[in-house]
């Protein structure tokens, strides 16, 4: 990737970024995400590193159990 595309899609990474830290500051979604069992981290937590951090524990926390019994994805 080129430095141009690499700037492109930073900044539309960022875009992104913001509009779901926006739609995750209205009351309605956030009462919508409650009832469909989904938990709505606090703004400071709304950040791409935290969002990779909590996907890192997930994998190590998961893919033992799922290697062991031969989990797959359809």
């Amino acid at each position: 990737m080129n430095d141009y595309a690499q700037k492109i899609e930073t900044r539309q990474h960022l875009l992104l970024h913001a509009a779901a830290v926006e739609a995750l500051a209205d009351p309605v979604a956030r009462s919508r995400l409650a009832e469909l069992g989904y938990e709505v981290f606090p703004r400071e937590r709304q950040s791409p590193e935290t969002l990779a951090a909590l996907q890192k524990a997930d994998a190590e926390k998961w893919w033992p159990i799922i290697k062991e019994l031969g989990l797959k994805a359809d």
